[in-house]
């Protein structure tokens, strides 16, 4: 996202949150395998998806350029099909799915959908370049406030996604990426560390409460039918707190530049797009899922993985 920038330019702090999101959705992936088999990975997966989709894209929205905006879309939409096929062709060669297909206004898996909305959220904001961002905000906050009580959204041109993530992309272009990055006063820093420790502390301590509320953290699926009126109160709280936390991470981020670590910031879509295909060659392979039913730290160390991934 900040590729373009030369190295003495770039802002060590977005690099480092961007190293640890794209680690985290690595994790996220990696804990979704065994969700319906550990409490633990239940616990994991709600407490990563609560916010790390919503900081990728508002750190997306932080370094959106009006610039080269056919090349661009093109760009994250071609790579959509690409990616497609290249996932089609992993889970051919390396997985027991039974159903393989290829898609060309859906998504297949959990992956391409990232670079259409990329594609799109870039479209939308520079195409509303003199229009008041706020309202923008608002209105499309509304409308995915709305969009859950239409049963038939779904992964139709990832329209339930798309909706429930811009919120976050159009709000990134509303901050100087170098004024956000200055150092908080120590209370906001504090505040921030205390509110992710109280998500990850009830993400295990009420996982079947929030596991309930799963359909709203991966921005799938409609709402529930029998949710009624007040279904959208639990959309705009899910909203909500992927901000809060998201600013949370903001003031708690390391600001100095770690040795080889943080210049990998700028590769982050790379690991986005290619993790998944080599996990599936992994666990082919060598079989690495099977480290998972060796106890605790089976579980721990098939959780690391994502790291060298």
């Amino acid at each position: 996202m900040t590729a373009s920038r030369s190295e003495d330019k770039r802002i060590a702090l977005w690099d480092n949150l961007k190293i640890l999101l794209i680690v985290l959705v690595v994790v996220g992936h990696l804990a979704d395998c065994f969700y319906s088999e550990s409490a633990s990975m239940r616990a994991l997966y709600l407490f990563i998806y609560t916010f790390h989709m919503p900081a990728f894209f508002f750190i997306a929205g932080l370094f959106h350029s009006d610039n080269n905006l056919q090349q661009k879309t093109l760009f994250y939409i071609a790579g959509v099909y690409v990616l497609q096929l290249i996932l089609l062709i992993a889970r051919v060669l390396f997985s027991d799915e039974p159903d393989y297909y290829f898609t060309l206004l859906g998504e297949r898996g959990s992956l391409p959908w990232f670079l259409y909305a990329l594609g799109v959220f870039n479209l939308i904001a520079t195409l509303s370049k003199n229009k008041p961002r706020m309202i923008l905000l608002l209105v499309f906050t509304v409308l995915t406030l709305c969009a859950g009580y239409c049963q038939q959204i779904g992964n139709f041109l990832v329209l339930s996604r798309l909706l429930y993530f811009s919120p976050f992309y159009l709000a990134g272009t509303m901050f100087d990426p170098s004024k956000l990055a200055r150092k908080p006063k120590p209370w906001i820093s504090v505040l921030g560390t205390l509110f992710l420790f109280l998500l990850f502390l009830l993400s295990f301590l009420k996982t079947d409460y929030f596991a309930s509320y799963r359909y709203l953290l991966n921005a799938k699926s409609p709402y529930p039918e029998s949710a009624g009126f007040w279904a959208w109160v639990p959309r705009l709280l899910a909203l909500s707190i992927g901000f809060l936390a998201t600013f949370s991470l903001i003031a708690i981020g390391l600001r100095r530049r770690i040795p080889i670590l943080t210049n990998q910031g700028q590769y982050t879509l790379n690991v986005m797009c290619w993790h998944w295909p080599l996990y599936l060659f992994l666990d082919h392979f060598f079989h690495v899922s099977s480290m998972f039913e060796q106890g605790p730290m089976g579980k721990l160390l098939f959780i690391l993985l994502a790291i060298p991934i």
